[in-house]
């Protein structure tokens, strides 16, 4: 179960999704898969990412959409 400062932190890891920095976006990518169903609201941006030149953000963004959905 996840409490009110994890479901704050929603939004902020969404933002850090436009970082330029592969780091910053591949821990956010990887913090929202975490949080699950609590950051649907980042899907449409996590699918955006799945046409990402790196990789490795594609796939990470892949299994962070499949940890939002609950699989």
């Amino acid at each position: 179960m996840m409490g009110p400062a994890g479901k704050a932190a929603i939004p902020a890891l969404t933002k850090s999704l436009k970082d330029n920095n592969l780091l910053v976006k591949t821990y956010a990518i990887m913090a929202l898969g975490q949080k699950g169903a609590a950051a649907k609201s980042a899907v449409p941006k996590l699918k955006a990412l799945l046409k990402h030149k790196n990789q490795g953000v594609r796939e990470n963004a892949a299994e962070a959409l499949l940890m939002i959905k609950g699989r």
